[in-house]
């Protein structure tokens, strides 16, 4: 049984680093990218787990090349 089941979207979110703020109107290098688990239901949930309820999501998940399977499955039993 779940404490928490959120329901809602889940996105990909991609992140960059840089080696410092780019000016306005300029181009800069990326040093690295990542990609995360995203959206304001999975984020929720993600943080209520660490806090000790058992949380559950309910949406759809895609299957295409963005997809975040693998990187759910770190974190849930999916």
């Amino acid at each position: 049984m779940y404490d928490i089941v959120g329901i809602g979207s889940i996105l990909v979110d991609e992140l960059v680093l840089l080696p410092e703020y780019p000016e306005l109107n300029t181009k800069i290098k990326i040093l690295n990218t990542f990609k995360q688990v995203g959206g304001p239901v999975p984020t929720s949930l993600r943080l209520l787990s660490n806090l000790g309820p058992y949380t559950a999501f309910y949406g759809k998940i895609g299957n295409d090349s963005n997809s975040i399977l693998q990187e759910l499955q770190k974190y849930l039993w999916v």
